[in-house]
């Protein structure tokens, strides 16, 4: 099953401490990788309908393909990258867990280039095997995010019920990411599950990612009037994801870096100078941190 176009980008250049930032993102949170143990979950269904049964394995008993020792093998060149990016991709398809559990411990850049290329794939193939392997012990968080993405923009269902079950030190920036991915989806059908959340944490952290997905889309006026339905702290805070992102990656994604733009747009919601002055000068905090979010 061919991956899901990354349209607009997600975090994958996103938030880190409260700042968008580029492909270096991914070497800045790189941390030590711990080893995973003991995993074996026979006939692990997917939560996608009529997908085949899904094995997982320990990864040190899983026995890297051929086809991945091969390209691995080849000089270092462009060449290799995209040969090892499209054997991991296959693997992917029928072990994501393994696949994952092998390239962490890949050195960069190829730890990178791998990184980025297996997370839809192992999203199709089975979202909550390979979100749950990201959480174990705390160590491979930096590919929680992608995975909820293309898991929430392929099953939100699924992805949502994850999140109601996830761990604390990881519920902040899960919440974040399927707001984004089921933005994408179905925007208003994320607006409308970001709102009704009972918590507040985990609600403003919905809101914030599903407000980054509509401008990220280009679809302004549409975000615009969502935010301005809002309560306050809620407006606050989608207010903020949007500004800092535009003001992190140029304005309207793509555009040139505009101030006098970005504020012009923030004309349209009821917010006193004190409140302007908040969504322009201090950032969200960083969606890897599992502290409140404070919109006020």
């Amino acid at each position: 099953m061919a991956g899901i176009p990354f349209r607009g980008g997600s975090l994958w250049g996103g938030f880190c401490g409260g700042v968008t930032c580029s492909g270096r993102y991914m070497k800045i949170i790189c941390g030590s990788i711990l080893f995973i143990a003991g995993i074996w979950v026979a006939f692990a269904q997917t939560n996608q309908s009529g997908a085949l049964p899904v094995t997982t394995q320990n990864a040190n008993e899983a026995q890297v393909p051929p086809e991945v020792e091969k390209a691995m093998q080849m000089p270092e060149s462009p060449e290799r990258t995209k040969a090892v990016r499209i054997a991991a991709r296959e693997w992917a398809k029928k072990d994501p867990v393994a696949v994952l559990s092998w390239a962490v411990k890949l050195p960069n850049p190829i730890k990178d280039q791998v990184g980025q290329a297996i997370p839809s794939i192992c999203a199709q193939t089975n979202g909550k095997a390979s979100a749950d392997w990201s959480v174990q012990k705390g160590s491979n968080n930096w590919l929680l995010h992608p995975l909820l993405f293309y898991w929430a923009a392929i099953d939100p269902a699924g992805a949502i019920v994850w999140c109601g079950q996830a761990p604390e030190e990881v519920r902040y920036l899960a919440y974040f990411s399927v707001g984004d991915g089921y933005g994408m989806k179905d925007p208003p059908g994320a607006e409308g599950w970001a709102v009704k959340l009972e918590s507040p944490d985990d609600r403003l952290s919905a809101i914030r990612g599903v407000a980054l997905r509509r401008a990220r889309e280009k679809d302004i006026p549409t975000l615009g009037t969502w935010l301005k339905s809002l309560k306050p702290e809620e407006m606050m805070v989608g207010a903020k994801s949007v500004v800092w992102d535009w003001q992190a990656n140029n304005f309207n994604n793509g555009g040139v870096k505009n101030n006098e733009a970005i504020k012009e747009w923030l004309d349209q919601f009821p917010l006193n100078d004190s409140q302007r002055e908040d969504i322009l000068k201090t950032p969200l905090p960083g969606i890897f941190q599992s502290k409140k979010i404070e919109g006020k």
